[in-house]
């Protein structure tokens, strides 16, 4: 912690938050899927339906943007959604325990959803109010929880893996409550400004208030048309590592060595956060250079027969890939004001969730991966070369 000591107070408790909140909701995901298998013995349809209705409350997500708008202390709603959260844990413990009807799992899958849409929202308009609006604080926070995100993520997983030969699933859910309970602790304990509470004084019917939100949202015309680029590509991915099992045997290679395309791409993804803070491109021209060099990458891969260049390719996509997440976070705080935080996050994740129904759903009508790789790596290198021809700030 020593290369935190020139920081305030709030910058290293945010920073704690995320990180408890991080391993916590690790644990309680890879052990939700096991009690799924163990306890409902839940099939891929299932499965399949569990993390669709799941994304409902996310594609909707823009419909909140009207009350969040109008709240007025940002941590303290914020502590009372991730109590929300904490509870709605112990509720899937207890259902686990008892083994209730299935149906109560969906349900509070769906309210998880939901809760972590306002939530999100809600942390990212907490960050400048704990740091007082300082963009270099706000900017270096951003570098150093992207960068333990991505830590913590492979660790914790890693982690729950190990702890589950010693206990059972039920006990690695238990295990996340400490950590999640430690992440609300350090969210009390930070101390923000009156002065940036000041929430938005317009009174509008909420149809024409959430269409001024989402105007002010486009207004921003070249971040609000990176986002969409990002959450249409953010679907895509999503897809093809989906269907990644069946390009291996596309190849004749065992499923087996699909774990090393995952620590591929974990090792790139980390690389990625390492190499973030030290980009100093406008934002612009960054999405500009990443999805023309991780398009052409992504292409080469499904295009080049030897398997050692497919995984450089595959590396070499998600360190841009990694890089690019930090760059994106830094662009919102970046062009949008900070009462529009929450707004702008919802949007998002509304985007995010509605081009990840839309391709998950793809499979259903087509799922040769080679051509939907070709077709959509292409599409990645024109969202580029199109940006390119845009003038910055435009």
């Amino acid at each position: 912690m020593t290369f935190l000591s020139k920081y305030p107070k709030n910058f290293k408790k945010l920073l704690l938050s995320g990180a408890s909140d991080n391993i916590g909701d690790s644990f309680y995901n890879v052990a939700l899927l096991l009690g799924l298998v163990e306890v409902y013995h839940i099939k891929a349809d299932a499965l399949s339906l569990f993390a669709l209705l799941g994304m409902i409350p996310s594609m909707f997500a823009f419909l909140y943007s009207p009350l969040l708008a109008k709240i007025k202390r940002t941590k303290e709603w914020l502590f009372i959604f991730r109590t929300l959260y904490l509870v709605l844990v112990v509720l899937v413990i207890i259902s686990f325990y008892y083994k209730v009807a299935i149906g109560y799992i969906y349900v509070y899958n769906i309210l998880f959803s939901m809760i972590s849409c306002i939530q999100g929202a809600l942390q990212m308009r907490l960050v400048p109010e704990a740091l007082e609006n300082d963009s270099e604080l706000i900017e270096r926070s951003v570098d150093i929880q992207y960068f333990t995100g991505n830590t913590l993520d492979i660790l914790s997983n890693f982690v729950a893996s190990l702890v589950l030969g010693l206990m059972s699933y039920l006990g690695l859910l238990q295990l996340s409550l400490p950590f999640l309970v430690l992440g609300i602790i350090f969210i009390v304990q930070l101390k923000t400004s009156r002065a940036l509470l000041q929430p938005t004084t317009e009174k509008l019917p909420p149809l024409k208030s959430l269409v001024g939100y989402i105007s002010k949202f486009f207004k921003q015309k070249q971040a609000s048309q990176i986002i969409v680029i990002e959450a249409f590509l953010s679907g895509a991915l999503d897809l093809l590592v989906t269907l990644a099992p069946l390009y291996l045997i596309s190849l004749h290679i065992d499923v087996k060595w699909l774990g090393l395309v995952i620590a591929v791409q974990q090792a790139a993804d980390f690389t990625g956060a390492l190499l973030a803070p030290y980009i100093s491109l406008e934002h612009h021209r960054f999405f500009c250079i990443d999805y023309i060099f991780s398009g052409t990458a992504f292409l080469l891969l499904f295009l080049v027969p030897q398997l050692y260049l497919k995984l450089i390719l595959l590396f070499l996509g998600f360190v841009l890939i990694g890089i690019s997440g930090n760059i994106f976070e830094k662009m919102i705080y970046k062009e949008y004001r900070q009462l529009d935080f929450s707004i702008v996050s919802t949007l998002i994740t509304s985007l995010y969730s509605f081009f990840g129904i839309i391709f998950l759903l793809l499979p259903q009508v087509y799922s040769n991966i080679i051509v939907l790789g070709i077709v959509l790596n292409i599409l990645t290198l024109l969202f580029g070369i199109a940006i390119y021809h845009q003038r910055p700030n435009s």
